[in-house]
């Protein structure tokens, strides 16, 4: 029994959890005198697994590109097509089949919002019409099972040269 106690002890002192988990392990000591060595094991087991899967997600970069990111267009009631694209990575490798979802501002208002899916390279595509303004696209990777989250923002500018004033 104190064998299988010492080896749960240092399997737990060597995960990222060994430190929240020390109180823990104090009190299933307590229990696996009452209930017996399985209850040990099973914590332990559960400790591992879940520090892996907890503390194991791999970092992302995501970048947001808007073509143009500012021009001009002479009618209020006319819109600009904007392309948006940008990449999404994990160690300098791509991530595909991930939803980036995008929103946008247009003075502090939210005004549109998509989500594309990346390809193979790591890479999303899209376009929206913006009218005159300065808006501020977000782009937003909510993470998965191997990644962190990740974000972005970009600023487009829309000047309108005929516009009225006021």
């Amino acid at each position: 029994m104190l064998e299988r106690y010492l080896i749960a002890k240092l399997i737990l002192q060597s995960s990222l959890l060994g430190i929240i988990m020390k109180n823990i392990l104090m009190k299933v000591k307590l229990m696996a005198m009452a209930t017996g060595t399985i209850l040990v094991l099973i914590v332990v087991a559960l400790t591992a697994m879940y520090s892996q899967v907890a503390f194991a997600l791999k970092p992302t970069t995501l970048t947001l590109d808007a073509s143009p990111s500012v021009a001009s267009i002479h009618d209020s009631h006319k819109t600009l097509p904007v392309s948006l694209s940008g990449e999404l990575t994990s160690g300098g490798s791509p991530i595909s089949g991930a939803t980036i979802h995008l929103g946008a501002q247009s003075y502090g208002v939210p005004v549109e919002s998509l989500s594309v899916t990346t390809n193979e390279f790591g890479i999303y595509k899209t376009s929206v019409n913006v009218g005159p303004g300065q808006h501020y696209f977000r782009a937003h990777f909510e993470g998965d099972s191997e990644h962190q989250s990740s974000f972005t923002t970009k600023e487009i500018n829309v000047h309108c040269f005929s516009c009225p004033v006021g």
